[in-house]
């Protein structure tokens, strides 16, 4: 372990030779062409208007255990053809990767360096067990780029999406609407229960009762954006279920409140269910 620049406490940096110039690995790195190299990093979006120089965002798109995770970060280092190091921009634990580049015959020694700039102690912990995962992703960049045709300056691939103008990207907006609507339909069940078990009221039991159902399908639709890039088979089945619950729950709450907003004069007078 050695200290690294900000105080973070670091492993000895591991490095790669790899057969091109450094101003075509430099465009590769910056590029967030990870997936092809980084095993835990299917994806990359690109957040700001530009991937170059300091201040430039990104969102690491990573699974663990099945589950799809998103970290926001940013460049901190920028030096073209030279250095480039990137922290992740939010959390109590924002660990760093930096990346130097020298020229080496007619290639680029690459290293790797991770710290975390956080207490010693906490950062050897989290940091144990990197230079082996390292190596194998220095091993892949190094293949990855062995095969691709030499680009000049400047001619680097760009795979990455940008965030919000690709087709198919969730809204903001409707996350929040989303968020809102399903706060609204536990405050909705619970004064549901209280009116059915308690009040014992036809009126309000069915009011809460429909629009619960309403309100929860909003939350559905969100939830099936955030997971079917995970499984859309799983995801679109859950949404279908979750969906004909909710209509359900409306249907049986609007006909129960139809009841109590126009009594019929009797039992042979009630309304068909399914109109």
């Amino acid at each position: 372990m050695n200290l690294g620049r900000d105080g973070a406490v670091t492993d000895r940096p591991p490095s790669v030779f790899i057969d091109r110039a450094p101003e075509v690995v430099f465009g590769y790195l910056i590029g967030l062409n990870d997936a092809g190299w980084r095993s835990p990093f299917p994806e990359m979006k690109l957040v700001s208007e530009s991937y170059e120089g300091v201040g430039a965002a990104h969102i690491e798109v990573r699974k663990v255990l099945g589950r799809r995770i998103e970290t926001l970060a940013e460049t901190v280092i920028y030096e073209p053809d030279r250095r480039w190091a990137v922290r992740r921009a939010s959390g109590p634990i924002r660990p760093q990767v930096t990346y130097t580049l020298r020229p080496e015959g007619n290639g680029t020694r690459l290293w790797f360096e991770f710290g975390v700039p956080v207490l010693e102690g906490m950062a050897r912990r989290l940091s144990r067990g990197r230079p082996g995962a390292i190596s194998k992703d220095s091993s892949r960049l190094s293949n990855v780029t062995d095969r691709r045709d030499g680009r000049s300056k400047g001619e680097h691939s760009m795979t990455t999406r940008r965030l919000g103008n690709e087709a198919g990207a969730r809204s903001p907006s409707f996350e929040r609407f989303a968020g809102f609507c399903a706060i609204l339909a536990g405050v909705s069940d619970l004064l549901y229960a209280v009116s059915f078990l308690t009040l014992q009221t036809i009126l309000l039991s069915g009011l809460f009762l429909m629009l619960g159902g309403l309100l929860t399908s909003a939350a559905l639709i969100a939830v099936y954006e955030r997971l079917r890039e995970t499984d859309a088979s799983f995801a679109l089945l859950a949404l279908v279920l979750g969906l004909a619950s909710s209509l359900g729950s409306a249907v049986h709450g609007g006909y129960d409140l139809a009841n109590a907003v126009n009594p019929p004069p009797s039992l042979l007078d009630l309304p068909n269910p399914v109109d």
